[in-house]
């Protein structure tokens, strides 16, 4: 791993980097069902049109290091960050924190996201693997620039059929308009029901069990408290 890293982000790739993207960095960081189908997905960020957005950082000798992708649901207001990974060889360089800077308040600004979140593994349920990552460290480094937790029950989506949702995770607020936070460090639930009805609704359709009704009870108060990710930290 280089001492110092210098990177450049690009907002657009051609198919032959996306596909090395996908392969090399996207698929041996993520568990299958975490991670979006390679046509489905590639498909999506090679369409202009798309809600689905990234961001690819290149080192200085044009080698693919990381990236970013994100989707809009524009008619919430929210920014789902869907996948931050470096290459795992470059882990710790600061790329993802670099993404973090520069993507997000530009995709912020463009697309008039006044809530950006993030699905994180919760350490007490997940452990450190060499290809994933360490679900501690990633939590404080997001406990770092200023991300909060939302306290209440979430799961990803399965997305595909035949896939599984992923459990014990944490939906976490990494920035938030003024509009839509209250006076007690609390986020608005109506922006995130809107997101979880239409994300839950893109990738599972109509469903009704145990798991979704504890999220819909959770997000049918008028606000959610944001909780330091220190508080589970100390318990991982």
């Amino acid at each position: 791993m280089p001492e110092i890293l210098v990177i450049n982000i690009a907002y657009h790739a051609t198919p032959a980097d996306l596909e090395i993207f996908y392969h090399e960095i996207l698929k041996p960081s993520f568990d299958p069902a975490e991670l979006i189908e390679r046509s489905q997905l590639l498909g999506a960020l090679a369409d202009t049109k798309s809600a689905t957005h990234y961001a690819i950082a290149f080192d200085q000798a044009g080698l693919i290091v990381g990236g970013i992708i994100g989707g809009c649901f524009d008619e919430c207001g929210v920014l789902l960050i869907s996948y931050l990974v470096a290459r795992r060889e470059f882990r710790g360089c600061g790329i993802g924190t670099r993404l973090l800077a520069e993507v997000v308040p530009a995709w912020k600004a463009k697309f008039a996201a006044e809530l950006v979140v993030l699905e994180v593994e919760d350490p007490r349920f997940y452990s450190a693997d060499e290809d994933h990552g360490d679900p501690a460290k990633r939590l404080r480094l997001y406990a770092s620039l200023g991300a909060r937790i939302l306290r209440m029950p979430y799961f990803q989506p399965a997305l595909s059929a035949g896939q599984p949702r992923v459990p014990n995770l944490f939906l976490m607020v990494f920035t938030a308009d003024q509009s839509v936070m209250t006076e007690t460090n609390s986020v608005d639930a109506a922006p995130l029901r809107c997101f979880w009805q239409e994300y839950l609704g893109g990738a599972e359709g109509d469903v009704d069990d145990r798991a979704v009704r504890a999220v819909r009870d959770a997000l049918a108060k008028d606000a959610i408290p944001l909780v330091d990710p220190a508080e589970y930290l100390r318990k991982a």
